[in-house]
């Protein structure tokens, strides 16, 4: 991506405590760590049909950037 980054491939809240805040408790957490070790972006890979992760991770200031696409051969 750029330089030394750091992706989040698989991040889940239990349902049942959704809406508490853990989720943004969590990215944030991982912010301030990449943020020590010197990383300065942040990517987190999401499936096409999650919308309400996608509105989510928006309202914490995370914008999309690319789209991949896969086909079974």
């Amino acid at each position: 991506m750029h330089g030394r980054d750091c992706v989040y491939h698989q991040i889940s809240v239990a349902a049942e405590a959704r809406g508490q805040g853990m989720g943004k408790k969590l990215l944030e957490a991982g912010e301030t760590q990449t943020g020590a070790d010197g990383i300065r972006i942040v990517a987190l890979s999401s499936w096409n049909f999650n919308e309400g992760w996608h509105a989510f991770i928006k309202r914490l200031d995370y914008s999309a950037y690319c789209t991949d696409f896969w086909k079974a051969v």
